[in-house]
This record gives structure tokens, sequence and C-alpha cells, in this order.
């Protein structure tokens, strides 16, 4: 889970990404079982960081709002081990100054 500070939750599940807001939830999917088993969650810079046993997901948090109802896939870029991910299952996500720094079970990598 985590607040982005504008009193919005995010909360990851094994079914996507749901977010709360004034008493109400809106759903994000990927409609793929890997995709959508959310293992890391992270707001930074605006951004929504989206770790799945599939890579990581990137997206503006104001688009994802502005557009919740069109496919999630359509809204973001999917990082995996093509992209530079040491591997595709993430298992953490932590932001540091300006860098966000992505967990996998093959080793941390640094994104600018």
């Amino acid at each position: 889970m985590a607040w982005d500070g504008l009193g919005r939750l995010w909360i990851g599940t094994d079914r996507g990404l749901v977010c709360w807001r004034e008493g109400k939830l809106d759903t994000y999917r990927w409609s793929v079982d890997a995709e959508d088993h959310v293992t890391a969650l992270l707001i930074h810079a605006d951004r929504v960081y989206v770790g799945s046993h599939a890579g990581l997901w990137i997206a503006s948090r104001t688009d994802l709002e502005a557009h919740f109802r069109r496919s999630s896939r359509a809204q973001g870029q999917r990082l995996g081990p093509m992209d530079g991910l040491p591997h595709a299952h993430v298992t953490s996500l932590l932001s540091h100054a300006d860098r966000v720094w992505v967990g996998t079970n093959g080793g941390l990598v640094s994104l600018l």
C-alpha cells in the first residue's frame, strides 16, 4: 500500500491495483495473471510504480485517475528483463532522492 499525499490510498492485490479515494474504489487490471499479481507498489514523483511477477509497470498517477476505466495496459509502460531488469519477478520498490530502486529475484537495479 502507498499513500500519494493527495488523500489517495493505492493498494496492490493479487488481482490488480486499487485506488481508494473519497470512499470509492477504482480498480486497474491488466487481465494477465502474472501482471495482475502485484508484489510491490511505490508512488514517486507523480508516478505509480507497480511491481509484479511480470516486471515493473510505470504510469502517471494523474493519467490513471482520469482514465481508470480504460485498459491499464494502454496507460503505462512495462519494463522487464529486455529493458534492463535483472529478473521479471519484482520483489520490492524504494525511492531515495531522485532514484527508484527495484528489487527483483535476480538482483537490484536503479532507475533514474
